[in-house]
């Protein structure tokens, strides 16, 4: 609006490495072209300095408060800075955690989808006792926060909130083409090359592709149990194909309430779908 251009945005990309030590590539700048969306891509694609640990599979995203916390569930990358951005929309009275794959942090990736399910739980158990539960999962996060919502709920735990953010059933996987971990390195480097320089992020893409390969493998060994509680649907309303919602019908006794969001599905986490996604969550928690 101001009469941006090419020689500007160079500069605002200089400024950004001299201020902020991070390389971007010139496209991030008008993939991105305003404040909030370019903060937002920035939060969510670089390594996290507030945290002692960014890689830890259990990732305080906010402290503090009494109130039961939100748990959040990696997408298939296995990691839940992609959330950073959804925490000014939340509540500051209740704590929030992400959980992250095996594998970044030295330790060995799960085996199997019910391994890492028992391991979520278990460390979700030691942070909080009791219910009520209120589980958030985006992509293959979904996939798993469903299947941890029924063995939270198998072992007689409440589940009040489980929020299904644009995902699929593990049905859904076994089209996918076999992913190996050369495919899945190209894959990853290919979508954060848009928001970020990749050439000197070799360690963090071997990383990040031995888990997404992981990932892929051991979600089509797995069968969707049935969840007996009620489920939110964010369909992400500007991608492709229609609404995955029907697909979780045989998993879930419960209702299925959907939201359609104006997001495409790897837009779910930027500035305006994630304000319409708490705005809902904040509305469905309440002071529970």
């Amino acid at each position: 609006a101001l009469g941006g251009h090419s020689l500007l945005a160079t500069r605002l990309i200089g400024r950004i490495r001299t201020e902020l030590g991070i390389d971007i590539p010139i496209r991030t700048v008008f993939r991105a072209p305003t404040v909030a969306q370019l903060s937002a891509l920035l939060v969510t694609s670089t390594l996290p300095d507030e945290f002692d640990d960014p890689f830890a599979v259990l990732l305080p995203l906010k402290s503090g408060g009494d109130l039961p916390p939100l748990w959040f569930f990696p997408p298939g990358g296995g990691l839940s800075w992609s959330y950073l951005g959804f925490m000014s929309q939340l509540d500051d009275d209740r704590p929030v955690y992400g959980f992250q794959a095996h594998g970044y942090d030295g330790s060995r990736p799960a085996s199997s989808v019910e391994e890492m399910v028992e391991d979520y739980v278990t460390r979700m158990l030691a942070v909080q006792a009791e219910g009520p539960f209120h589980l958030v999962g985006w992509s293959y996060g979904g996939t798993i926060a469903h299947a941890v919502a029924e063995a939270l709920d198998r072992r007689g735990h409440r589940v009040a909130l489980l929020a299904l953010l644009d995902c699929v059933p593990s049905s859904g996987f076994h089209g996918v083409t076999e992913f190996d971990q050369a495919a899945a390195r190209a894959s990853i480097a290919d979508y954060l090359s848009d928001f970020l320089n990749v050439d000197e992020q070799d360690r963090f893409l071997d990383r990040a592709a031995e888990v997404l390969a992981n990932n892929m493998a051991i979600v089509k060994e797995f069968e969707q149990p049935v969840y007996r509680g009620d489920v939110l649907f964010f369909h992400a309303a500007k991608k492709d194909e229609e609404s995955w919602a029907a697909l979780w019908e045989p998993h879930v006794e419960g209702t299925i309430e959907q939201f359609d969001v104006p997001a495409t599905h790897l837009e779910m986490n930027m500035p305006a779908p994630a304000a319409a996604v708490c705005a809902v969550l904040k509305d469905r928690l309440g002071r529970r």
